[in-house]
């Protein structure tokens, strides 16, 4: 708002810009003084009231053009939940880049059971759900029983379910195919070398009368872009074997949920452990940015970060049963789906 006073010609004009910088008015008021000086005090102190009023008036009739953003588009900043949304038994969260998404496995039941409702979702950024079954064993069209481990390779999205790696469009989540491997029990991590080969893992064990058994056949395979499967390494010195990243670096690096290594798996098959970890029970695992690593535990229920030297932090502790978790690089943020709670933890980083 600005005023000017122009005592030569006895004229008073106000002239206010509204709130919203959209409309422009203006306001004049004129007042007319006698060259004398005869107008008394106390008219004076009523002219002076009357253009208060007008000036009050007309800062209310701009600030009803302020406008302001919606809470549902305001992006979201720091660490928040993302919950009461329909999410049924999280186990993975993927980003993905290029279109800034969030896609989240949806297990729905038990993790061993082959009962065609599987789905996966897609929500944005700031918790908002796109679609909550994006892709729905429910459909019939296609099988979707437990859902866990997802990674892309090119425009192909690799979902692990228990005995099989299906295989969906990464645009329009049509199927394509499914890969199943010979007394493959378990698929649950996946991961994309450079040169768009898969590498998941089989965490080597089944569904016993007390619940999981091991098979003896915890392993990493490889898929080509042929759809054929090779054996990378098995044994059962893996230890249930489950997240698993390929770095920036060119290594290749898993998780056992039946302990606490860090193992680093070479391309002739052999491996070692390059970590220990505080604690086990180990689930997810992602690169960041600063090739720094992330691991869930859900024993200790902790995100731990190691860096490139092998020294480990706390990103996050008290997160209950922390599943495979995701990274969105473009915000630096670590997602955390928690399995047994039906939500989701964004944890910054920074």
């Amino acid at each position: 708002m600005s005023q000017i006073v122009d005592c030569r010609s006895a004229t008073i004009r106000i002239r206010y810009t509204s709130l919203s910088f959209v409309k422009y008015r203006s306001l004049f008021v004129r007042v007319n003084f006698n060259k004398g000086g005869e107008r008394t005090m106390v008219k004076k102190i009523i002219i002076l009231i009357v253009v208060v009023v007008i000036v009050i008036a007309a800062i209310l009739v701009g600030l009803k053009h302020v406008k302001t953003l919606p809470k549902e588009t305001q992006a979201k900043t720091g660490s928040f939940y993302i919950q009461n949304i329909g999410l049924l038994t999280p186990e993975t969260v993927l980003y993905d880049p290029e279109n800034d998404v969030y896609l989240v496995s949806n297990i729905n039941g038990g993790p061993f059971i082959e009962d065609d409702n599987g789905f996966i979702s897609r929500i944005d950024p700031d918790g908002k759900v796109i679609e909550l079954a994006w892709i729905n064993g429910a459909d019939g069209a296609i099988i979707l029983n437990a859902p866990k481990g997802m990674t892309f390779s090119e425009n192909r999205l690799y979902v692990c379910d228990i005995d099989a790696v299906r295989l969906f469009d990464r645009e329009s989540g049509e199927h394509l195919v499914d890969i199943r491997i010979p007394e493959v029990t378990f698929v649950n991590g996946a991961t994309t070398g450079p040169d768009g080969r898969v590498y998941i893992t089989d965490s080597g064990f089944s569904k016993g009368d007390n619940g999981a058994q091991p098979t003896g056949r915890d392993a990493v395979y490889v898929i080509d872009q042929e759809n054929r499967v090779q054996t990378l390494c098995m044994n059962s010195d893996l230890n249930r074997p489950n997240g698993i990243v390929y770095t920036k670096t060119g290594n290749l690096y898993v998780v056992p949920f039946g302990g606490n290594e860090l193992f680093q798996v070479h391309g002739d098959g052999t491996y070692e452990v390059a970590k220990i970890l505080p604690s086990g029970s180990l689930d997810g695992l992602v690169e960041l940015n600063d090739n720094r690593l992330a691991v869930s535990s859900w024993k200790s229920m902790t995100i731990y970060l190691v860096d490139v030297a092998g020294n480990t932090t706390v990103l996050v502790k008290g997160v209950r049963s922390p599943a495979g978790i995701g990274y969105d690089s473009k915000r630096d943020r670590v997602l955390i789906p928690l399995f047994r709670d039906n939500k989701i933890l964004v944890q910054d980083v920074k």
